[in-house]
């Protein structure tokens, strides 16, 4: 059979670019870092991220001391 036509097809990634956490953990993996600490840095980005509501962080004011 087949391809599916372009319609059909599940186009709910459109974009193939790798996500934020994906990328932190290739990177600390690169670097060796425990499987400990990969978990307590994404721990602390996902907390980081509900933190400023999910905003980009272009978005987010800079801050005054």
């Amino acid at each position: 059979m087949g391809q599916a036509p372009d319609s059909l097809r599940d186009s709910s990634n459109a974009s193939n670019a790798p996500r934020l956490l994906d990328q932190v953990r290739a990177t600390i993996r690169g670097k060796h870092y425990s499987r400990r600490s990969e978990k307590t840095y994404i721990h602390s980005i996902k907390r980081l991220i509900d933190f400023t509501d999910k905003r980009h962080p272009a978005k987010l004011a800079a801050c005054r001391t």
